[in-house]
């Protein structure tokens, strides 16, 4: 009797949490649009690219993208780790683009929700105490991470974290099995994290080094579960680690923010900014009260000391000591601070939550509410924008909103371009910082204007007009893209070699065809595509294929999330002990 009413608590949690969510973003949902603030107009791109190339037909897509981001072949989602995202697109390929975001966002937000709960209950959690700790870990910085900043990748790291910290508790016990299970579920999330978020997967083993540090220190001889980690993460994350060797050599890496700070108070100004202190970051109310919190009791409950000692250094790598030269290639350390205050979160429930009746729930309350208030200014904004088609098709991702109709506009999908991942040719037209993160007219000329132009043409040749807009030259005509071919038409007055609006990469196979005979292309000297057109109209298709090598990766990286999912399942039919023994 008493087995069923555990069951049956666990049914109506589990159902509870998997509601909230539907809650709360159905008067969001109910109104059709979509507000696109910070960087969510550039996942709106990824996930429409994903989108496009599925219900073509192609299962893997293109490396570079040909339905967005101008069409311009720049390697965006290639670069950017999608394989996970890419999943969730697929599975909501059926519904319309905006309701697609929203329902990609209750994914996440219910994967996070489970994640959350199944953590704390392997942990020995009472099932409400469970329920409560998975409200406060999803709804203290997840919502703000998905509907305020957009950031998808981010979103999905967050939501598989709670199993990372859980690993770092495991694989300090003293049972071995215990331990192996958290070597291998530590592995798997670092995998994940490779497939969706790169810098997450940094951040995470920034975690687990430190831990095995300290246990090194504190002579716990488990360095060989680390090592199992390792290898279950890099053979899980093989895409993404192969992606980034083969094509970082060849293209420009993420704008930086480098700072080069002159004092000790300099370094840490950071932790006390009014701009860096955002959600963005990770700051809220109730983050900034666990950290405090972790801080004021660091030297209590030794049993969680190490993972106090995690989460204030990661808090610190948020500081300009995240600008050292190490972290060159990360284009907001500050973004340490996420990791470092959900690890405070963390440790608060497992300090306070037990037996503590009262406390829980104002903890709970001071989670959700500014979650809930998020929703409600979301919906407030959407209330009062214009959609952008109704103004001047300008980028103003904080003034207007989308719905389904803004997807029918050509000038939706090039109205920015980005300067990540473009050719290294394009290394010498960067702007210098701070700008750097903004795009070059050289850049513009392809993304923006679809010029085509004479190879090695002078670079005083790209005009703008009064707005700094690049004047389109010869622009090509007819672009369309289906499956992995681009295709576009082009007129000329005279035959010669010429440079099209595509950008071209070294690593990727291309078939190039001119009124459908297949011709030679190569990489000009800005790193767009160029070939030899004859004088009129010419059609040309640009095709992409998928190397050889990366599906073989992404077949080794499914065959190991399966088999290492396959393993922990099998263990635990054993019944074998998973909660922590200090």
């Amino acid at each position: 009797m008493k087995k069923h009413y555990k069951n049956l608590l666990n049914i109506s949690f589990i159902s509870l949490l998997i509601l909230m969510p539907i809650i709360l973003l159905f008067p969001l949902i109910h109104t059709g649009t979509l507000s696109y603030k910070l960087d969510t107009w550039f996942h709106l791109m990824r996930i429409y690219e994903m989108r496009q190339s599925i219900l073509s037909g192609s299962l893997l897509g293109t490396l570079g993208n040909i339905y967005t981001f101008g069409g311009a072949g720049q390697i965006i989602n290639g670069m950017y780790p999608s394989l996970v995202l890419r999943v969730l697109v697929a599975i909501t390929s059926w519904l319309s683009p905006i309701m697609q975001v929203y329902a990609i966002i209750l994914l996440i937000l219910i994967v996070s929700s489970l994640s959350n709960y199944f953590v704390f209950k392997s942990l020995k959690f009472k099932e409400i105490d469970a329920f409560l700790a998975s409200i406060v870990m999803t709804y203290s910085l997840e919502v703000f991470v998905l509907l305020q900043d957009g950031s998808f990748g981010l979103g999905i790291a967050l939501s598989i974290v709670p199993w990372l910290f859980w690993g770092l508790l495991n694989i300090r016990g003293n049972n071995l099995r215990q331990r192996r299970n958290a070597s291998v579920t530590i592995g798997i999330i670092i995998g994940l994290f490779f497939l969706s978020h790169i810098i997450s997967a940094f951040f995470g083993i920034l975690m687990v080094i430190c831990t095995a540090i300290l246990d090194l220190i504190n002579k716990k001889y488990n360095f060989i579960e680390y090592i199992i980690s390792g290898i279950t993460s890099i053979i899980i994350g093989l895409p993404t680690l192969i992606i980034t060797l083969v094509f970082g050599k060849e293209s420009l890496s993420v704008s930086s923010f480098g700072r080069s700070p002159k004092s000790i108070f300099e370094t840490f100004l950071p932790l006390f900014k009014a701009n860096s202190g955002t959600a963005y970051f990770g700051w809220t109310a109730f983050t900034c009260l666990a950290a405090f919190y972790v801080l004021v009791t660091f030297l209590k409950h030794k049993e969680w000391s190490s993972l106090k000692t995690i989460a204030l250094i990661t808090i610190l790598f948020g500081t300009d000591l995240g600008y050292v030269k190490l972290f060159d290639f990360m284009q907001f350390p500050e973004r340490f601070w996420i990791f470092g205050m959900l690890l405070c979160v963390f440790i608060l429930i497992l300090e306070q939550f037990p037996g503590n009746n009262t406390l829980k729930w104002i903890i709970c309350l001071l989670a959700f509410i500014p979650a809930l208030n998020t929703a409600t200014n979301y919906y407030r904004n959407l209330s009062e924008q214009p959609l952008w088609q109704e103004t001047d098709l300008e980028y103003h991702r904080y003034t207007s909103k989308l719905n389904n109709k803004s997807y029918d506009y050509e000038k939706f999908y090039s109205f920015r371009t980005y300067v990540d991942y473009l050719p290294k040719e394009q290394e010498k037209y960067k702007l210098p910082d701070p700008k750097g993160m903004w795009s070059s007219k050289e850049m513009n000329d392809a993304n923006y204007a679809h010029s085509v132009r004479k190879s090695n043409f002078k670079i005083d040749e790209i005009k703008t007009n009064k707005k700094q807009k690049v004047i389109p030259f010869n622009p090509i005509k007819n672009q369309q893209a289906h499956k992995n071919t681009m295709s576009m038409t082009i007129h000329i007055n005279n035959n010669g070699t010429y440079d099209l609006p595509f950008w071209f990469y070294k690593s990727i196979p291309y078939n190039v065809q001119v009124n459908n005979s297949e011709v030679k292309a190569k990489a000009s000297s800005q790193g767009r595509l160029s070939l030899f057109l004859r004088k009129g109209t010419s059609h040309v298709k640009i095709t992409q294929s998928m190397p050889f090598y990366l599906v073989i990766t992404y077949a080794i990286s499914g065959l190991a999330i399966i088999g290492t999912l396959l393993y922990l399942f099998l263990r635990k039919r054993r019944k074998v002990h998973m909660s922590y023994e200090p």
